[in-house]
């Protein structure tokens, strides 16, 4: 962790891109992107996720040395993959929602069946 404002400089463009994954993330992923959860808590999450993974990706050299250009194209570039990482979430508790429907169907067909024979 930094310990003074030179140090944090160095390590904005760090948690800039931490930042720009999780929003991806939060835009696309189940639960965390419906209308019931509210924007500022979102935002909140986000920043504070942002904080507590900050100091696992700081231990890596090479991102702290990077221009403005460099932290937008990484900026861009983390969006689109935390975007994918949550629609690839978001297919998967589909697969399930869709395979719980199926089995719904089979199950109440069967029961209409005993009940009425005819």
């Amino acid at each position: 962790m930094p310990t003074s404002v030179t140090e944090l400089y160095l390590v904005l463009p760090a948690l800039a891109l931490v930042f720009f994954r999780l929003v991806g993330l939060m835009i696309t992923a189940p639960l965390l992107s419906s209308a019931v959860v509210p924007r500022r808590v979102r935002a909140a999450m986000v920043m504070v996720l942002a904080v507590m993974i900050f100091p696992m990706v700081v231990a890596k050299p090479n991102v702290l040395n990077a221009s403005l250009a460099t932290v937008v194209v990484g900026g861009a570039t983390e969006l689109m993959i935390g975007a994918a990482v949550g629609l690839s979430l978001t297919l998967t508790l589909m697969g399930a929602q869709v395979a719980g429907e199926l089995v719904s169907q089979q199950a109440g067909m069967s029961l209409g069946e005993v009940i009425n024979p005819l």
